[in-house]
């Protein structure tokens, strides 16, 4: 198991407790509006996917540094400063070069975003993982523009819970949401990781 995938593992056990919370509390206060729990659990379901990407990629990265991956031209045209290119340059440590780059990939990918199909392939692509849709879906067993459509409905959901109050414009009023739509949410997010990681 990569340690992408051990951490992905722990931000699912974190939302598990959020849930826990609401499950105990749906039972006893059946009175008081719980769905704000169940909104919470679906970015967060969504910024651990997110992460997980995030993850995969910097350790691919490094394992490109190092010599254990072969490189690719979306490796090679990866950005970094001059000053952390020099500070590299400077020493001969492997272990403080390496953790050099680490902070700088660190740095340039949190300003972006790995969520949707589309930037996640462009980030797979970084660590030499092409067509990745092709190769997911034939594993679970889905059309490959099944699978993506239904990322993007969970994506466009997140967003429309994180930035716009899950409102509907028409009512003015929340979009319904339930505790087996998270259900369903979660179950295919950790196949959709779980895929991936085989393919590291």
């Amino acid at each position: 198991m990569s340690n992408s995938l051990t951490q992905f593992h722990k931000n699912i056990e974190s939302i598990n407790t959020i849930d826990g919370i609401y499950t105990y509390f749906e039972s006893q206060v059946k009175a008081i509006d719980l769905s704000e729990i169940l909104r919470a659990e679906y970015v967060l379901l969504v910024s651990a996917f997110d992460y997980y990407i995030h993850d995969v990629v910097r350790e691919g990265m490094l394992k490109i540094f190092d010599g254990q991956k072969k490189a690719n031209e979306n490796y090679e045209k990866f950005f970094i400063s001059l000053k952390t290119l020099n500070l590299i340059l400077s020493t001969k440590d492997e272990n403080v070069r390496r953790q050099l780059l680490d902070t700088e990939i660190r740095k340039t990918t949190c300003k972006q975003s790995y969520q949707t199909p589309s930037n996640v392939e462009r980030a797979l692509a970084l660590i030499t993982m092409k067509s990745i849709w092709s190769s997911v879906s034939v594993s679970l067993k889905m059309h490959k523009n099944d699978l993506t459509k239904k990322l993007n409905l969970i994506v466009n959901r997140r967003n429309k819970i994180a930035h716009e109050a899950d409102i509907d414009p028409v009512t003015n009023d929340k979009i319904p949401i339930d505790r087996e739509t998270i259900i369903e949410v979660k179950t295919f997010i950790t196949k959709l990781v779980k895929t991936i990681d085989r393919k590291l």
